[in-house]
């Protein structure tokens, strides 16, 4: 048993479970937002066809190029939420965000992982029971919980400053275990850059509505689930590890090119 193994679903817990005590009614509306080609086409399209292109170029093995297509198509990462909670998102965008993406990755995960693995269907079990147990349980009990007992702001306060420091904890400990990948697998840590940096850019049109972090930082922890599950390469798990030693610092990268074009454009609408 790792630090990881308990910090993430703590944190996932944390978060997921303020989130649900915030929720209201309106939460499904929000899925009309959720529509938008060009948001499908930056985090999610275009990002594989960057990672297929290289693993067809021979710069990363095929093994290699599943864990960063695992990444991608992993949905947003508790963290992400949190980050976005903290900049002021709405929580029904947050909700319809996180939920899309879950969505997606019950779907696509399995048939990457098909890629270099016959077990897609015990990939699609593990997807869908990690998301029920780490996601969806946690923000249903907020809600229970919400109907019957509400928090009072200064609780329900104490909660949120509680799962931001889980994230922060978990956001260190992700680097510090992920950052020496980089020097000894320079080709893969490079693919993975770009595709942070592909997200990064992708995401940072999203900064109006606070909800950039959430197109970059990705669900690692059920990454990590599915390549253990499915008995992946080495390549993989350490395309993982590439992967999240960039992901934060392209998460920040696109919350300054929101801020930039946010200016940018009440300077022409000025």
């Amino acid at each position: 048993m790792t630090v990881l193994t308990i910090l993430s679903p703590l944190s996932a817990w944390l978060v997921m479970l303020s989130l649900g005590l915030g929720a209201d009614t309106r939460d499904r509306a929000a899925w009309r937002h959720e529509l938008s080609l060009r948001y499908w086409l930056g985090v999610y399209a275009l990002p594989l066809l960057l990672v297929v292109a290289c693993a067809a170029g021979g710069w990363v093995s095929a093994a290699g190029g599943l864990g960063l297509a695992l990444c991608i198509l992993s949905g947003s990462g508790t963290s992400g939420v949190a980050w976005a909670r903290a900049r002021g998102a709405d929580n029904h965008r947050v909700t319809a965000r996180l939920a899309s993406g879950a969505l997606l990755a019950l779907i696509g995960m399995p048939i990457a992982a098909a890629w270099v693995t016959t077990d897609a269907l015990g990939v699609a079990l593990t997807v869908f029971v990690t998301l029920v147990l780490a996601q969806w349980l946690p923000w249903q009990v907020g809600r229970w919980w919400k109907a019957r007992r509400p928090l009072s702001a200064p609780a329900l306060r104490r909660l949120e400053q509680a799962a931001s420091l889980s994230v922060v904890a978990l956001i260190l400990v992700v680097a510090w275990q992920s950052l020496p990948q980089l020097l000894v697998h320079p080709r893969l840590a490079a693919v993975a850059a770009a595709v942070a940096l592909a997200l990064a850019l992708a995401s940072a049109f999203d900064a109006a509505d606070r909800l950039e972090a959430m197109g970059v930082v990705k669900n690692l922890t059920l990454v990590t689930l599915v390549l253990t599950q499915s008995g992946a390469p080495e390549d993989a798990m350490t395309a993982l590890a590439a992967f999240g030693a960039v992901m934060y610092p392209a998460a920040w990268l696109a919350s300054r090119g929101g801020v930039a074009l946010t200016r940018a454009a009440a300077s022409g609408n000025g």
